[in-house]
C-alpha cells in the first residue's frame, strides 16, 4: 500500500467523453480517494466507497491515488446498466 496523500490534488486528467470512474469491489476502504477528491464526490460505504457521479468531474485524481487499483474508468452506459 502507498502512503496517504498530504494535500488534495488538482485534476490529473479528464476521462474521455462518455466515460466515468467507478470503485470496484476490490476497494479496501483505505480512504486515500476520499482525501484526494477535491469535490467530495466520494462517499464512504460499509463494504466499498462510492463515487457520486453527479459531483464527479471525472478528473481521475481518485484513480491515480488508489494504491490497489480499485477505481476503474468505464463507459457511462456500462456503469448505468444500459
Amino acid at each position: 500500500p502507498g502512503s496517504a496523500p498530504t494535500t488534495r490534488s488538482t485534476c490529473y486528467r479528464r476521462s474521455r467523453e462518455g466515460e466515468m470512474y467507478v470503485i470496484t469491489s476490490a476497494c479496501d476502504r483505505c480512504g486515500f480517494c476520499l482525501l484526494e477528491c477535491a469535490l467530495d464526490a466520494i462517499e464512504p460505504g460499509q463494504s466499498v466507497h462510492r463515487i457520486v457521479q453527479e459531483r464527479c468531474t471525472r478528473c481521475g485524481a481518485c484513480h491515480e491515488v488508489c494504491p490497489i487499483d480499485a477505481i476503474d474508468r468505464v463507459p457511462e452506459e456500462a456503469a448505468s446498466g444500459a
